[in-house]
């Protein structure tokens, strides 16, 4: 079954000269999620600390929050556990005919039953 996923990341590190913590979560994210989403990235200072919130949506096979965790374990690299210091998670699943693109599907199929009845 389809779900639609929502991530909220929060990743924090001290203030590097030189480096944009913004295209570090880029990367991350880039690494983890391509396949399956999009994001939005906000950056803020927070005196000598960087701030980088992340908003994650997509559409995936999971059908427990337990799945999407174990996902990021298994595959975020070494500097993700470094700085993640926080996240919010929202799984819905999906029937076929809510998803648009399982929901093409069946009607693709209900269309051709009807077809050839």
């Amino acid at each position: 079954m389809k779900s639609e996923f929502m991530l909220d990341l929060c990743f924090i590190r001290k203030q590097e000269q030189g480096s944009s913590f913004t295209k570090s979560i880029e990367a991350l994210l880039q690494q983890l999620f391509a396949k399956k989403s999009s994001w939005f990235l906000e950056e803020k200072q927070e005196g000598e600390l960087q701030v980088v919130n992340a908003a994650v949506k997509g559409y995936s096979d999971w059908e427990k929050d337990e799945e999407v965790l174990l996902f990021i374990e298994e595959q975020a690299p070494p500097e993700f556990w470094d700085w993640i210091q926080g996240y919010r998670l929202e799984l819905d699943l999906k029937r076929p005919e809510e998803c648009q693109h399982c929901g093409e599907q069946a009607a693709r199929k209900n269309a051709e039953a009807g077809a050839v009845s």
